[in-house]
């Protein structure tokens, strides 16, 4: 894929992705895997695993982003996110095959779709404004329903990104 889009071009001009966010509203993202650690984003003003939502932004620990299913993840299971966090931020550099497009990128992820492959529109939308006021300005939702084109609230709120200034990027088949 990096060969089509002419990503070497890119590379070759020292384009990485630097100071990009991208919000990942998708499955489950390992935010551990090393091709991808380095590449998350750090919410700042979040204290990890004290139980607390230190920023007051609705989201207790959202230190790497957020979770909005219940259920534990599979990962054997549930690896679309990790998958389209690779395509776009892979770090090459820490021992594995991939080259994302933007190995230099910062991922926000927000988990919406759990085990089954399926989740909820309205947790999709809440991880849209999700990764928006962490500062996102690309965002990634590859995935679909029939139905995402009539959804008026899920329109409203990729308008409103739309003339922020956020890029909203979807598969092709989605």
């Amino acid at each position: 894929g990096q060969q089509v889009i002419g990503a070497k071009a890119l590379w070759d001009q020292n384009f990485h992705g630097q100071d990009i966010l991208v919000g990942v509203v998708d499955g489950m993202v390992d935010v551990n895997h090393n091709q991808l650690q380095n590449n998350i984003y750090i919410n700042p003003n979040e204290i990890p695993d004290n139980g607390i939502d230190d920023d007051n932004n609705g989201f207790i620990d959202d230190y790497k982003g957020i979770k909005l299913t219940k259920e534990v993840n599979d990962p054997m299971v549930n690896i679309h996110g990790s998958h389209v966090a690779g395509i776009i931020a892979a770090d090459p550099s820490q021992g594995g095959p991939i080259h994302g497009v933007a190995d230099q990128a910062k991922i926000i992820p927000a988990q919406f779709i759990g085990n089954n492959e399926g989740g909820n529109i309205a947790d999709a939308i809440i991880g849209i404004q999700y990764v928006i006021k962490q500062g996102a300005k690309i965002i990634n939702l590859s995935w679909g329903a029939t139905t995402c084109n009539s959804i008026p609230n899920l329109q409203d709120v990729l308008a409103k990104a739309s003339s922020q200034g956020v890029l909203i990027v979807t598969a092709a088949g989605n």
